[in-house]
Formats: C-alpha cells, sequence, structure tokens
C-alpha cells in the first residue's frame, strides 16, 4: 500500500498547487489519481485489474481532461477528492470488503457525474454549432 499512499500523497501535493484560472494545472492531479487507482489494482493482486489500468491510461487521462475542462476545479474540491481516495485506503486497511467497495463506486459515480457533464457541454457546443 506504500505505493497507494505516495499516488494520494502526490494528488494531495497537485490539488494544492491548483491554478484555477488554468485548465492544464489539473494534469498533475489527474496522472497521480490514475497511478493510486493501478497501484491499488497492484496492491490487490489482481493482475488482470491492473493490465487493464495500463492499457486504459491513455483514455483514463483523456476522460478526466474532458471533466476537467468542463467544469472548474477548486483546490477545496480536489482536496475533498483525496479524501474519498484515503477512505478507500482506510477500508482496505481495515480489510473490510465491503466497505472498500462502497468508497470506491462513491468515487466511480463522482468521476461519472463529471464525464456526463462534459459530454452534454461537448453535444451542446456541437448543437450550436450547427
Amino acid at each position: 500500500l506504500a505505493a497507494v499512499e505516495a499516488a494520494l500523497a502526490d494528488m494531495r501535493r497537485a490539488a494544492g498547487q491548483i491554478d484555477e484560472g488554468d485548465v492544464r494545472s489539473g494534469d498533475a492531479f489527474d496522472r497521480a489519481d490514475v497511478t493510486f487507482h493501478q497501484a491499488m489494482a497492484l496492491a490487490g493482486g489482481n493482475r488482470v485489474l491492473t493490465y487493464l489500468f495500463e492499457a486504459m491510461e491513455g483514455a483514463l487521462l483523456q476522460a478526466f481532461e474532458a471533466s476537467r475542462n468542463s467544469q472548474p476545479r477548486s483546490e477545496a474540491l480536489l482536496q475533498e477528492v483525496c479524501d474519498e481516495h484515503a477512505r478507500i485506503i482506510d477500508c482496505v486497511r481495515a480489510r473490510d470488503a465491503k466497505a472498500a467497495t462502497e468508497a470506491m463506486h462513491a468515487l466511480i459515480m463522482r468521476a461519472e457525474v463529471g464525464l456526463r457533464l462534459a459530454m452534454e457541454g461537448w453535444a451542446l457546443g456541437s448543437a450550436v454549432r450547427q
């Protein structure tokens, strides 16, 4: 879990350096977020999931970027996301699979909302251009 915690520390550091006016300043946060999930899959011993995360890394980063472009991020918001990731670590350390699953599900739902907002923005922009 040391790699998972290191990725979370990188996420917190990047959140503290976010420039709310600069869309690109979230890149480091997003890379650390993907690393967190890759490390969590590896820590769980699931090689298939680990390989899937490696294969999907580019697509995940693009999805995060799309989400970032569709809604502003703040340090407070990103620290909240970090807290949600920390909750997952706490559940894993406690060996509470049910709580870890629920915490991960909540995190995935947050990401889904962000991605849906981005997709709606694309659809709206496309309709306006036509």
